[in-house]
């Protein structure tokens, strides 16, 4: 794996969650957040290491993060005038 691919790190680390390997889970999925902070599946499955392990204060933090990290996100979009929700019109009939 290229030592600077952020995606195969958390792909590492998923697995590492599915085989209950906690401890090298966290530190691949800390290094895939070095590569790239703003790496929402990184921090989403660096939460449920937490919460896995029992430390749920850590898991907070984690999930604020990625709640702030997204919201910014949807901010960025709407204020570049991209929408923020998909949105499907109906004719008169209710059909799609």
């Amino acid at each position: 794996m290229r030592p600077d691919y952020a995606d195969g790190y958390t792909n590492v680390g998923l697995t590492d969650i599915e085989w209950e390997k906690y401890a090298s889970a966290r530190a691949v999925l800390e290094k895939a957040l070095e590569l790239c902070q703003n790496n929402a599946r990184a921090t989403y499955y660096l939460a449920l290491v937490e919460r896995r392990v029992g430390d749920y204060d850590a898991e907070v933090v984690d999930l604020k993060r990625l709640s702030n990290s997204i919201l910014n996100r949807a901010m960025l979009a709407a204020s570049l005038g991209f929408p923020t929700t998909s949105r499907q019109t109906t004719g008169s009939d209710g059909t799609v």
